[in-house]
């Protein structure tokens, strides 16, 4: 959880996070499952090389595959475990990790419209 500024810090923001802290305990484990890879940084098909047009569409197909599984469930703050599954040759890590970007904002855009 990020660091609250002293001067927004009051006993309201104190309750708060009380109420994430004790919902995140109660709350059961939530599995997302994308059937896809999705790209690297590098590569002929990597996010750095995609066009901004391609990057978008793909960007919401994820957005809508995370929204599709969890239904307005998230609480904020979210735990993530990211396991990325290969049938081929394998990533290293940090291509492996930036493939979580588009997860990861789609994540944050399904907190947002949950508590909106």
């Amino acid at each position: 959880m990020k660091p609250i500024p002293a001067h927004k810090f009051n006993l309201s923001t104190a309750a708060k996070i009380a109420a994430r802290a004790e919902l995140s305990e109660t709350t059961e484990p939530m599995v997302l499952t994308l059937p896809y890879l999705l790209p690297g940084l590098n590569g002929d098909n990597g996010l750095i090389r995609m066009h901004w047009a391609k990057r978008k569409e793909l960007s919401d197909y994820v957005e809508f595959d995370i929204q599709r599984q969890a239904k307005g469930k998230f609480v904020s703050p979210v735990w993530v475990a990211y396991y990325r599954y290969y049938s081929g040759r394998a990533m290293d890590w940090d291509n492996a990790a930036a493939s979580f970007k588009l997860v990861g904002d789609a994540i944050v855009s399904e907190i947002g419209r949950a508590h909106v």
